[in-house]
């Protein structure tokens, strides 16, 4: 978990947000049921494809 914490925490420093903001967006997302929309949501506001933030993630 340490490890994904991390990963999280630099994404929210690439997208320029804090790590409040950050959480926002995931936790909407996973509100809306699917982990499919969090990856979605964040990839949206990383300016990213969600398959580059699955690989983004994935390498960590």
């Amino acid at each position: 978990m340490t490890q994904r914490k991390t990963t999280l925490e630099r994404l929210a420093r690439e997208a320029d947000m804090s790590w409040s903001q950050f959480s926002t967006v995931v936790n909407e997302g996973i509100s809306e049921g699917t982990r499919f929309g969090t990856i979605k949501k964040l990839a949206k506001v990383l300016g990213k494809s969600p398959s580059e933030l699955i690989r983004l993630i994935s390498e960590e």
